[in-house]
């Protein structure tokens, strides 16, 4: 019997039982047990982007934005095939779950953008099942509008994207300066133009 539970510690509990369950990824999430992502993440048969809820859809990054845990996602980022655009079931993706997390919840969750936006496999310009993009929520919401510098300064955001009623990220800005009557607005869509004539 020793020799059983010996061997099973050498190669690895979960690798010898068929991998990595999603019940044990989501409970290793919610506790903010790091040491299980850094082994986790060596061992071939671990999958990043394993559904974890299947009503859902939502992946590890999904769980980690959710839960505030910044370390494990810094160790899910580094696995060669995370992927960073995983589309959710319910159309929803870890950039725009981060934006749409913070709006709902008013919490901030600008340290997972910050570090979506800074890989290199993001799409910026993704579009969700209402036919939006991330940037247009940091817009509409001025307590994300500290977000808007990171959007304008990434090399693949585009400007003249337009949502499902036609309009550009600065159509958008501007009408909502009109219906809201708050410069906040005004001056998000002042820092488009400039970002569109640099």
């Amino acid at each position: 019997m020793k020799k059983i539970v010996i061997i099973l510690s050498l190669i690895g509990f979960n690798h010898c039982f068929g991998g990595y369950t999603s019940e044990d990824i989501l409970q290793a999430i919610e506790n903010n047990d790091i040491s299980y992502f850094e082994e986790a993440v060596q061992d071939k048969s671990f999958n990043p982007n394993q559904i974890l809820e299947k009503k859902s859809g939502s992946m590890s990054l999904f769980k980690a934005i959710r839960y505030d845990r910044k370390k494990i996602f810094d160790v899910l980022l580094k696995c060669k095939n995370i992927d960073v655009n995983y589309r959710a079931a319910n159309g929803s993706f870890p950039l725009m779950f981060a934006c749409l997390y913070k709006e709902m919840y008013n919490v901030s969750r600008d340290y997972f953008i910050k570090k979506l936006l800074e890989h290199k496999d993001i799409e910026v310009n993704m579009l969700d099942q209402n036919e939006l993009s991330s940037f247009f929520v940091v817009i509409r919401n001025k307590n994300l509008h500290n977000l808007v510098p990171l959007f304008l300064n990434h090399p693949n955001i585009d400007l003249e994207m337009e949502d499902k009623d036609g309009g550009t990220a600065y159509n958008f800005a501007k009408n909502l300066a009109t219906y809201k009557k708050d410069i906040a607005y005004n001056n998000v869509a002042k820092a488009i133009l400039e970002a569109k004539i640099k």
